[in-house]
């Protein structure tokens, strides 16, 4: 997991999964939604995220403390829902396709 690119400069936007999926596909490169477990590992890694230019960036938890995010993890209760991540609590639920929740876009290196 640590040979990932992470995006740097957010969107202050929030996004439906549809959204996210469509903002994704229109950035330079081949940027996705990352997982669930991607999101997960930068909060239990001891790796720092990299950013465009390759200066180390510290881990979301700090950085984007406050919000939810998606990801492209579908959820197992329900064919409408997706997992997303709070970067405050470390906590993942299921989350409504419909719902408007923020995105930080991935790609591999």
């Amino acid at each position: 997991m640590i040979n990932l690119l992470w995006q740097f400069n957010l969107d202050k936007g929030v996004f439906t999964y549809a959204e996210a999926m469509l903002y994704a596909s229109y950035k330079k490169g081949v940027w996705r939604i990352p997982t669930i477990d991607e999101l997960a590992y930068t909060l239990d890694s001891g790796e720092d995220c990299v950013d465009m230019e390759s200066r180390a960036l510290p881990f979301f938890k700090p950085m984007f403390g406050i919000d939810w995010f998606w990801s492209s993890t579908p959820s197992i209760y329900t064919p409408n829902e997706m997992m997303i991540m709070n970067y405050r609590t470390g906590r993942a639920l299921s989350n409504s396709v419909y719902n408007r929740v923020r995105l930080c876009c991935v790609r591999d290196v």
